[in-house]
């Protein structure tokens, strides 16, 4: 945007391919004010991708594959790490639907490779996600659990997440946890928002500041799976 109420712009096409791309687009900024774009490629592939701008209007980018190991890339999230690096959620369609976590290791995210992990691989779940990463760049990943309709926390240790912890925040006989957005509050900690699919209702989940999972009804340690 040209100025505040954006009435003037400046328009720049990042993926101009033959096939359907943009879908769930996911923005971030570098610190130098450079756009990180990840997005899902619903075309004649099914595929993660990412968009890594080299100045502000994006005219020289370079476009990126992150996973492309079946039907996956649906519904991403996206965050940097403290070297400007992409941590990306999204969920695996095919053949089963998983939660996964791709970590870049480099700017554009293309060399070295990044690491492609399985979080949670029990029942349909991944869907709707949203991450946040501590400030020793330990992902954290809220989630809908769709075969038993419960919203998840998943805390990992480190960057490529190690022995994840996973929470069941919310356990309402309601299917609940679609829709997921997730945030640090300064006294209160994780804060949680989601949708309650059986009232139409919004709810919200408070971690109140003492270091614990927000609502916390039940935990379980899982292993990631490197794909």
């Amino acid at each position: 945007c040209n100025d505040a109420l954006c009435s003037t712009f400046t328009e720049v096409v990042l993926d101009g391919s033959a096939d359907n791309v943009g879908y769930y687009c996911q923005l971030q900024m570098t610190a130098q004010g450079l756009p990180v774009v990840a997005y899902w490629n619903y075309g004649s592939v099914q595929d993660l991708q990412l968009v890594t701008c080299g100045d502000e209007l994006c005219t020289n980018k370079t476009i990126t594959t992150v996973d492309s190991a079946g039907y996956v890339g649906v519904e991403p999230t996206l965050q940097l790490t403290s070297q400007g690096f992409a941590v990306m959620t999204e969920q695996l369609w095919a053949p089963s639907y998983d939660l996964k976590l791709a970590v870049c290791h480099s700017a554009d995210c293309s060399s070295p490779a990044p690491t492609l992990l399985t979080l949670d691989s029990a029942g349909t779940v991944g869907g709707t996600s949203s991450l946040l990463l501590t400030a020793s760049d330990a992902p954290i990943v809220a989630y809908h659990d769709e075969t038993n309709g419960v919203l998840k926390l998943l805390r990992c240790n480190d960057t490529l997440c190690s022995a994840p912890e996973i929470t069941v925040v919310d356990n309402s006989p309601n299917n609940v946890g679609y829709g997921s957005a997730m945030v640090f509050s300064a006294t209160q900690g994780l804060v949680i928002a989601y949708n309650d699919a059986t009232t139409k209702d919004i709810l919200i989940a408070i971690q109140n500041g003492t270091g614990s999972p927000p609502t916390t009804t039940t935990t379980t340690t899982a292993t990631t799976t490197t794909t």
